[in-house]
């Protein structure tokens, strides 16, 4: 039994190679429901050149990185902000992960030092007209149709009303 207790308290112990990741961006609740990526960038402003990020003016992407301490306001950035910093690091431009985060690495950022981690997921927000959307669907709405039974007396009578001159 002495040998069973003490495979059980080494299996129990933690692997010091494990690694630990930040979760997912979790996007908050609102009113209307959860927060989609464009509302989440609507209110940011990109860290690399301290501008507000507009959706509906351009292409933006919000990225997830690994260090758990990265705070999600600073994740969202201008696609040509993203660009030049992987220029300046050396890297292709349309890269997507696997190189360290941008926060805290240009000139005009508001934090003091870079972040140490590296981006792990990348997602692009591309540019939405909401005005145009709601056009759209008002135009696709289906006129609302009468319903006609196939078959019985009001079917019958559902006929006569849509065919002239076929009476009872």
């Amino acid at each position: 039994t002495t040998t069973a207790a003490a495979a059980a308290a080494t299996t129990t112990t933690t692997n010091p190679f494990t690694l630990i990741l930040s979760p997912a961006p979790t996007l908050t609740m609102d009113e209307e429901g959860p927060l989609n990526l464009h509302d989440m960038a609507t209110d940011s402003v990109c860290d690399w050149c301290q501008l507000e990020c507009d959706c509906t003016a351009q292409e933006l992407n919000a990225l997830t990185c690994t260090f758990v301490e990265c705070p999600m306001e600073a994740s969202v950035y201008h696609q040509d902000c993203l660009e030049r910093f992987l220029k300046g690091i050396k890297l292709e431009k349309n890269r997507k992960t696997g190189f360290r985060c941008p926060r805290g690495c240009s000139k005009a950022s508001k934090y003091d030092k870079p972040c140490p981690g590296k981006v792990d997921k990348s997602h692009p927000i591309h540019v939405r007209n909401d005005a145009s959307k709601k056009r759209r669907k008002a135009a696709a709405a289906p006129a609302p149709t009468t319903v006609v039974p196939k078959f019985g007396p009001a079917a019958k009578v559902g006929r006569c009303s849509l065919t002239p001159g076929l009476h009872s």
